[in-house]
């Protein structure tokens, strides 16, 4: 998916973020992704080059000091041990790297991956050419506080977080290495404006505290997300509505359409739902994205990302935070039917009973999940073909099965080839009728006798409306050959 105008949406937020985290105030604490986002700017001598420890440090690199900042970061030689794990001899290994670069050196390390190695200080202390060391010291191993083993206090402090008091200013005099310590962004900035005015080797000691690196991760965390869906809400316009009075204590249903379909599905069905047992439920009617009447993307968000599934999962939550459902219960057929199951899956406290019709809980074999997702691929790839036939003749979506018809046995064969696995020519696919290819679609079995129904001139009269482009982009992202299985909720 292309998602390049959202991260910059919640890189942006991260940003926003961390310049108020790293405000050269004095009283402020410092925060260890300031840490690894300072270093990329200002902790790197001219010509030098940067290795990055493993643990945290990497991590946090990675994920803020890489993507903020606004090009402030100096383009540089970077290096790091193999994995993200594995912390010994990282400090032997910045030094191998100077070494064989013929330049300074800038080494971003956890005070644990530190006293794994300190011995190599001596080595620093004659090497050639000059080493910054940034120690961000929490007192021990902070990234353990992300595992479960955090919450089972009587053996995370001995076995796993390693508490140390050790004096990192008297290691470093030991060996004759200069040494200065950073507990707020304020003294983080001197200490890299005194490093860079001299060629000595210097340790720096970024000091910051154990008991918050999960609650700045988190907010982090969250200062991206509010901006993902903040961008998403803009892009998707959702249509909904009521049916039945929406009366606080009156039992909710969320009524989910499945392919294709709209909202107006479910109407020879609503006034006898409404008055169910006597007093009825209040029906909240949704247009998935792409279908009906709600919009398929716009602004910044690419279309294929609007009509995917997670961003489906996302909107249709958020509309129920908007809307002050707290509890309510899930009836969806066919991929309405699957959407149930995942919102179940995702909030399940929120939802007290989900009825599935003919949604297919999804794939859990490997094979079967590739088979499923190149099948839909495939297809998807046809409904495109179909969509440009439309735009390179001028002929709306509507009106272009009006036209000459092709053979229904030809697009029935075309249809069962391609969930076989097998490719239709292009050609071909071009020539393909929108409102063809809906019949033939529902011939397939799953559907029954659907065709024979009275109302079934008016669901094709519906489907017609749709875009096949962006019915692909829906058939494509959310098949289950990619979506995860929801067999855990049934």
């Amino acid at each position: 998916l292309s998602l390049c105008d959202l991260s910059r949406q919640c890189m942006a937020a991260m940003d926003r973020r961390l310049a108020v985290a790293g405000a050269a105030t004095v009283n402020k604490k410092l925060e260890e992704p300031v840490v690894a986002v300072e270093v990329a700017r200002k902790g790197i001598r001219p010509g030098g080059a940067l290795f990055i420890s493993s643990s945290m440090p990497i991590r946090d690199l990675d994920m803020y000091a890489s993507v903020v900042g606004g090009g402030q970061q100096a383009v540089v030689a970077l290096g790091c041990n193999r994995g993200a794990s594995g912390i010994d001899g990282v400090l032997s290994s910045a030094l191998g790297f100077s070494s064989a670069l013929a330049r300074p050196v800038t080494l971003l390390i956890g005070d644990t991956a530190l006293l794994h190695d300190i011995g190599a200080l001596q080595a620093v202390a004659s090497a050639k050419h000059p080493m910054t060391i940034v120690v961000v010291n929490n007192g021990g191993c902070g990234i353990f506080n992300f595992l479960p083993i955090a919450k089972h206090s009587d053996v995370f402090e001995k076995f796993f977080a390693n508490p140390h008091s050790t004096d990192l200013g008297a290691a470093a005099a030991a060996f004759g290495i200069k040494f200065l310590r950073a507990s707020s962004p304020a003294e983080l900035d001197l200490a890299f404006n005194d490093t860079l005015k001299g060629s000595a080797h210097v340790l720096i000691e970024a000091v910051t505290e154990m008991s918050n690196v999960i609650p700045v991760h988190k907010e982090l965390g969250a200062a991206a997300r509010r901006a993902a869906e903040q961008t998403l809400e803009e892009a998707v316009d959702l249509s909904y509505h009521w049916h039945g009075l929406a009366v606080p204590g009156r039992p909710v249903l969320m009524l989910l359409h499945g392919f294709l379909g709209c909202s107006a599905d479910w109407d020879p069905l609503l006034s006898e739902i409404a008055k169910h047992d006597g007093e009825g439920y209040s029906c909240l009617v949704v247009d998935l994205p792409g279908h009906g009447s709600s919009s398929s993307g716009r602004g910044q968000l690419p279309q294929v990302l609007a009509v995917s599934w997670e961003a489906t999962v996302a909107l249709l939550l958020k509309l129920l935070d908007r809307l002050q459902v707290s509890r309510c219960a899930l009836v969806g057929y066919s991929l309405g039917g699957r959407l149930a199951l995942q919102l179940a899956a995702e909030d399940p406290k929120r939802f007290w009973a989900v009825c599935s019709i003919g949604g297919n809980p999804g794939l859990e074999d490997p094979i079967e999940r590739l088979k499923r997702r190149d099948a839909d691929a495939v297809l998807a790839c046809q409904l495109r073909g179909l969509s440009s036939w439309q735009r390179s003749n001028g002929t709306p979506v509507a009106a272009a099965a009006q036209g000459e018809h092709m053979s229904a046995e030809l697009l029935e064969h075309e249809v069962s080839a391609q969930r076989k696995g097998g490719f239709i020519a292009s050609g071909k696919q071009q020539e393909v009728r929108w409102r063809e290819w809906l019949h033939t679609w529902y011939k397939q079995p799953l559907f029954g006798d659907l065709r024979r129904c009275s109302s079934f001139s008016a669901i094709i009269q519906r489907r017609e409306h749709s875009d096949p482009a962006v019915m692909a982009d829906v058939l494509q992202g959310s098949s289950p050959g990619r979506v995860p299985s929801t067999w855990g909720v049934v």
